[in-house]
């Protein structure tokens, strides 16, 4: 089965929603549009910027600038998946900070001058 949902959902899911769905599709299908829904709402607060080089985002996926949600502390490294540990940052950010903390990340800006 495959899972398709929008590139932007503005409501919130419920697991209900996904009842219909087959066995564990249905928490993996709640799984998946959560972090969607998750992904447009902090892109909104942060006015669709990254929140590491400020370039404008999109919600296309798989492109640099595509909008993805950001572990401002690193799950590797303790971080969790609560809001206040979460930000929006473009997929070249994201993937280019790989699992470095904050601090460290930040002195690629301040040593690079084509980051």
């Amino acid at each position: 089965m495959k899972l398709d949902f929008p590139l932007v959902i503005n409501e919130e899911p419920t697991p209900d929603q996904f009842v219909d769905y087959p066995g564990k599709m249905a928490q993996v299908a709640y799984n998946v549009a959560y972090w969607q829904w998750l992904r447009c709402r902090l892109s909104e607060a942060q006015n669709w910027k990254c929140c590491w080089c400020g370039c404008e985002t999109t919600d296309l996926r798989k492109v640099w600038n595509s909008s993805t949600v950001e572990h401002v502390t690193p799950k590797s490294i303790g971080g969790t998946d609560d809001p206040e540990n979460l930000a929006m940052a473009c997929n070249k950010c994201n993937n280019d900070r790989g699992n470095l903390d904050a601090e460290e990340f930040m002195k690629r800006f301040e040593n690079a001058t084509n980051f």
